[in-house]
Formats: structure tokens, C-alpha cells, sequence
């Protein structure tokens, strides 16, 4: 067992648990399945060195092994909070781009007519007047 696996071993929960709230902030799937997938290797890599036995590395491998479960459910609640908003806005999203009116995603939420009324824009919709 080297200090190159267990680096690696790391590095991959570190990755995990930042993509997880990251993607939501982003509001990316794929950036959760990401922090999923790094924390899935993470922790069949640290089972693996469990089996194998450490000794005395044996509590850091137990630490490791709980921050990838740690970052298992990070990226599991990131992952379903990103598909339920992707569900909720593909709908619409879809709908303006058949339609060609992009304005009507922002008019859902009051973005464009607020920003069209500061701008003293001439009324054509455009948030730039």
C-alpha cells in the first residue's frame, strides 16, 4: 500500500465533495453524477486496502472510508435536486425555443418586465432598451 493510492484515494473524496454543492450552485446533473462516481471509486479503492490490511494506517483508511459514503450522499441529494429543477424548467425551456420567445422564460418570474420598466426602454421587451 503506497502514500500514491492513498493520495489518489483522497483526492477523489475531495473531488466529491466539493462537485456535489457545486453542482447546485452550477445546476448541473452531470456535475453531481460526477461527484457520484468519484466518491463510488473512492470508496471501492479504500475497501480494497481495508481487505488488504494496514495496521496501523487502518484509522485513516476508516476516515477515508466514511468521507466517500460522506460524499456517496452529497452527490446522491445534489444529483435529485438537480433533476427535479431540470424537470420543472425543461418544459418551459423547450417550449420557447420551438416558439422563438426567449423573453417568456423571464416573464414567468417578472425579470423582463421589471427590467424593461427601470431600463425606460421603448417597449419592445428587451432588457437593453
Amino acid at each position: 500500500m503506497g502514500t500514491g493510492s492513498l493520495r489518489s484515494i483522497q483526492t477523489l473524496i475531495t473531488v466529491s465533495i466539493v462537485c456535489g454543492p457545486v453542482s447546485m450552485i452550477i445546476g448541473g446533473v452531470f456535475l453531481s453524477l460526477v461527484a457520484i462516481v468519484c466518491a463510488i471509486v473512492a470508496l471501492v479503492k479504500v475497501r480494497r486496502l481495508v481487505a488488504q490490511g494496514g495496521g496501523a494506517v487502518d484509522m485513516a483508511l476508516q476516515t477515508m472510508q466514511r468521507q466517500a459514503m460522506v460524499g456517496i450522499g452529497i452527490g446522491v441529494v445534489a444529483f435529485g435536486f438537480n433533476a427535479v429543477s431540470l424537470a420543472l424548467v425543461l418544459p418551459a425551456f423547450i417550449e420557447a425555443m420551438q416558439s422563438g420567445d426567449y423573453a417568456a422564460l423571464l416573464d414567468g418570474s417578472g425579470a423582463a418586465s421589471s427590467a424593461s420598466d427601470a431600463g425606460g426602454s421603448t417597449g419592445k421587451g428587451s432588457v437593453w432598451g
